[in-house]
């Protein structure tokens, strides 16, 4: 049985305290593992975040910035699906390219998560 190692990056641990301090309504504290990552990133000055200027960005919370991070820094790790439903959050599929043109609600009945062959096989 082939399986990959389970990794588990400092990003990906920052971007999750980052989330818990969003979610206990600590933003200064959540908006400052999000700009450990961008400055890492090598951004600085305008490109970090503060709670003054979240909303002038187009950003409702802390959360928000926190998901939107965790959207570039795990790109094609396969989390964002999860990140989303988690948090309440509809995923929205209304770009190029992909069939069908949608908004997936995050309590849909019809969600399918993706799990591994080797999970579902097992005897």
């Amino acid at each position: 049985m082939l399986s990959s190692p389970v990794m588990l990056r400092w990003g990906e641990v920052l971007l999750n305290r980052a989330e818990a301090y969003a979610k206990l309504g600590k933003e200064t504290e959540a908006l400052a593992d999000v700009n450990v990552i961008r400055q890492r990133a090598g951004l600085s000055g305008d490109a970090l975040f503060t709670t003054h200027n979240i909303k002038e960005r187009g950003y409702g919370s802390a959360l928000d910035v926190v998901l939107d991070e965790r959207r570039l820094e795990l790109a094609f790790e396969g989390h964002r699906m999860f990140d989303l439903y988690r948090n309440k959050k509809d995923m929205d599929r209304r770009f190029a390219g992909v069939q069908p043109w949608e908004i997936v609600k995050y309590d849909d009945s019809k969600i399918q998560y993706p799990i591994p062959f080797d999970e579902t096989s097992v005897k």
